[in-house]
């Protein structure tokens, strides 16, 4: 999102992510919430182009926030050494499975 955005939304996301009132925020939340509802669009080709647009322009700026203050990815577990092999022999009994949820 550019900042000289004059969009509806462009201007909800502007002010979601500069405010400090919580309450501000809550009713931008539930402004954009009602928009992005695909269920109260009528026309499919209405919606799908409003939601084109949405994802396309906009998803980014509003995930911003969330993004920044992630932490970088875990990497992936490598290979059991042998250390690992090793116990796993010693303890022919592996722990019982997890019940199903």
């Amino acid at each position: 999102m550019k900042e000289t955005d004059q969009s509806l939304l462009g201007s909800m996301i502007w002010s979601m992510q500069r405010t400090q009132d919580t309450g501000l925020k809550a009713q931008i939340t539930e402004v954009m919430r009602l928009l992005l509802d695909s269920t109260t669009m009528e026309l499919n080709q209405v919606r799908d182009e409003f939601l084109n647009i949405f994802y396309d322009k906009y998803m980014d700026s509003l995930l911003s926030p969330f993004l920044q203050v992630c932490a970088p990815p875990i990497p992936k577990p490598q290979a059991p050494s042998f250390r690992c092999e090793h116990r796993s022999a010693l303890n022919p009994n592996p722990l019982p499975p997890l019940p199903p949820p």
